[in-house]
């Protein structure tokens, strides 16, 4: 091996040479230094460049930290708002259920327990002021959520109990089936073609011939016929057991089958069958078995609002 490395220059325009002959250890420790800075310089210039990266993403950070405690403060004012409406729904609920003669519900039953919140992963990885409001507002949320769910059940009982209420008082008779005079009641009678003491099974209401019989409630028309002793009678069923039959009439205003609310023409007064004048026998069966008729009359001056 040489022990000296020569190195030419060409100097200036007219291409002079210059020789420069340097010990060859010197020019390989030159070369180490040479190499050694330019690493050095690669080692300082990607620490600084990754520096940078990373103080731009902990400003990113800090940014969307901010951000979303901003959030998390509003969801959390949110759901004390949505609380105090909960407060409110209940109380109303208490007055719908006192007034549709429902029990109230104990305060230990809508305590629903939902259960403490099962954080994952991604809410582990956070701060810990943070997580710690990230965890309460969706602890919050989860048991409002659990009341919203109890409270709407409670109204759809209130509402199916309210419409089971309002369709029996639809079907239940409450109003006389014509205008006309109170001739006989319910009761035991003297037979006016017999003259022997028998029950009278029903109301006798005298009215002109042709006279409009109207239905006391909603139902269904069950039959319309002749029967013995009563002449051209119709029969309603409303439903619940409640059964009512109109006798003696003139005609039929309606047909098997037919479903009538209350106050609708069902028949017109006459005096068919066995009759001492022109009038409407009016009977109430209650589970197969007659009953007052007059029980199933509102009188209009004990109507209250």
């Amino acid at each position: 091996m040489k022990s000296k490395i020569d190195i030419f220059f060409v100097l200036g325009r007219k291409n002079r040479l210059l020789n420069i002959s340097l010990p060859t250890v010197l020019v390989w420790v030159l070369a180490g230094v040479a190499a050694a800075i330019i690493v050095s310089f690669v080692i300082v210039l990607t620490d600084y460049t990754n520096r940078q990266v990373d103080q731009k993403s902990i400003s990113k950070l800090h940014r969307e930290n901010d951000a979303l405690r901003t959030e998390l403060k509003k969801y959390d004012n949110l759901c004390k708002e949505f609380d105090l409406s909960m407060t409110d729904l209940q109380k109303y609920d208490a007055k719908l259920r006192i007034y549709s003669g429902l029990e109230l519900i104990n305060s230990d039953v809508r305590q629903t327990g939902v259960g403490g919140f099962q954080h994952d992963t991604a809410v582990a990885v956070l701060g810990g002021e943070v997580r710690d409001q990230v965890i309460t507002v969706s602890s919050t949320l989860m048991q409002l959520l659990a009341e919203a769910k109890f409270q709407r059940e409670s109204f759809e009982q209130i509402a199916g109990h309210l419409k089971d209420r309002q369709y029996l008082r639809d079907h239940t008779p409450s109003i006389l089936p014509i205008n006309g005079w109170y001739m006989s009641g319910y009761g035991m009678r003297i037979d006016p073609f017999t003259g022997y003491l028998r029950m009278h099974e029903g109301l006798d209401l005298a009215a002109p011939p042709g006279t409009p019989i109207v239905a006391p409630a909603n139902g269904i028309v069950k039959s319309i016929d002749h029967r013995e002793g009563y002449g051209l009678t119709v029969e309603i069923d409303h439903g619940y057991g409640i059964k009512t039959y109109y006798a003696h009439c003139l005609s039929s205003l309606c047909q098997v089958g037919q479903s009538v609310k209350r106050g609708d023409l069902i028949a017109t007064v006459g005096e068919t069958g066995r009759a001492t004048g022109p009038h409407c026998h009016y009977e109430v069966h209650v589970a197969g078995a007659t009953t007052n008729p007059t029980r199933y009359i509102i009188q209009q001056s004990t109507i209250t609002d």
